[in-house]
């Protein structure tokens, strides 16, 4: 699966995300998952994505007026580790609806993941920002990049954030924030190509190793 993942991950820079069509058409051949679950699996982590986010903006327009920085971050951190206590508490009585809690922990991680990226980028072109301002420009950063039209939200996504900041600035302050907010963005992708060419082509590489080796053994 980190494999597949890998690989999948530099070919969504494609249109069309054909990263995800191989993920399906890879589940279908070897592992026999209908097409339809492969499709509810990715709807799953999309709506669990969504209430990730909103629990995290929720809090963080809650904790917004805290003045102690650390504070505002154990807060921000609070509702993920609670659903994962909610999770291996299940688990323990036996109940079965413990998987979608443990998939929303892991996507709500996911999230944090993401926040933390935007807080640092931002804070290294020099634009730090409100709590509730970097979940709000994760949250559009995950919207910008389920577009299919162009992989992995390439241009969408800086564009997006761009306009967020525009419309979350004072008047007067807009174009500046806006080109602030591109220019994060911008930094966040260079670091993400850095890794995403040698990690998938690395995986792609694997994965043909994997699934010559497969076709080998069924011959």
């Amino acid at each position: 699966m980190v494999v597949l993942i890998g690989a999948a991950w530099l070919l969504n820079y494609l249109p069309f995300r054909p990263g995800m069509i191989g993920r399906v058409a890879f589940h279908r051949k070897y592992h026999a998952m209908p097409v339809a679950d492969s499709v509810r699996v990715m709807i799953s982590a999309m709506v669990l994505s969504g209430v990730s986010l909103a629990m995290l903006l929720v809090v963080a327009v809650a904790v917004s007026r805290a003045e102690h920085l650390g504070f505002r971050v154990a807060w921000l951190i609070a509702p993920t580790v609670g659903v994962g206590l909610v999770a291996a508490c299940a688990r323990v009585m036996g109940w079965l609806w413990w998987r979608e809690v443990a998939a929303l922990c892991v996507r709500s991680v996911d999230m944090l993941a993401w926040v933390a990226r935007y807080a640092m980028v931002f804070a290294l072109v020099g634009q730090e920002l409100a709590i509730e301002h970097v979940v709000v420009v994760a949250a559009v950063c995950q919207v910008a990049m389920v577009v299919p039209l162009t992989g992995n939200g390439l241009g969408l996504r800086e564009w997006a954030v761009g306009l967020t900041m525009a419309a979350v600035a004072t008047a007067g302050m807009r174009e500046q924030a806006a080109a602030v907010g591109l220019a994060a963005d911008l930094v966040n992708r260079g670091a993400e190509l850095v890794l995403v060419v040698p990690v998938g082509l690395g995986c792609s590489w694997m994965l043909t190793s994997i699934v010559k080796r497969r076709g080998e053994g069924q011959a």
